[in-house]
C-alpha cells in the first residue's frame, strides 16, 4: 500500500518536520491538492547515489510524457519541487485521493522525505 507522506506548512515561526523513510516496494504519494509542495530528499547513503521517479501522469495526443528520475548524490540533500497538478497530479487510491496527488517511487530506504508548502 503506497504510504501517503504528511505536507508539513511553512510558517514564519518555523514548523518541526518529521521525515519518513523511503519505502522501495510500496512507494509513496503527498497530497498536492494545494500545488505549492516541494519535497526534501536527504540520501543517507554514504557511497552511492539513489534515485527518486516522480510519475508524469500527463498525456497529450495519445504519449505519455516520461516519469522525472532524479538521482541523489550519496550524503546529499535535494529540495524538489514544485510540482503542478497538470502534469503530476495522479490518483492515489491506497489513501483516497482521487485527483491531485504526487506519485512517487524510492529506490532504496536510504532516502528520507519531507513534504513542504507555502502558504
Amino acid at each position: 500500500m503506497r504510504e501517503l507522506i504528511d505536507v508539513y506548512v511553512a510558517t514564519r515561526d518555523g514548523v518541526a518536520v518529521i521525515a519518513t523513510t523511503g519505502d522501495p516496494v510500496n512507494h509513496h504519494s503527498v497530497d498536492n491538492n494545494v500545488p505549492r509542495v516541494a519535497l526534501r530528499v536527504e540520501n543517507t547513503d554514504v557511497s552511492n547515489p539513489q534515485t527518486i521517479t516522480i510519475s508524469t501522469p500527463y498525456q497529450r495526443d495519445g504519449l505519455d510524457l516520461e516519469e522525472r528520475a532524479i538521482a541523489i548524490p550519496a550524503s546529499t540533500v535535494y529540495w524538489i519541487g514544485v510540482f503542478d497538478n497538470a502534469t503530476y497530479g495522479g490518483v492515489d487510491n491506497d489513501n483516497a485521493l482521487t485527483k491531485n496527488a504526487l506519485l512517487f517511487s524510492v529506490s532504496d530506504a536510504t532516502l528520507l522525505i519531507e513534504a513542504l508548502r507555502t502558504t
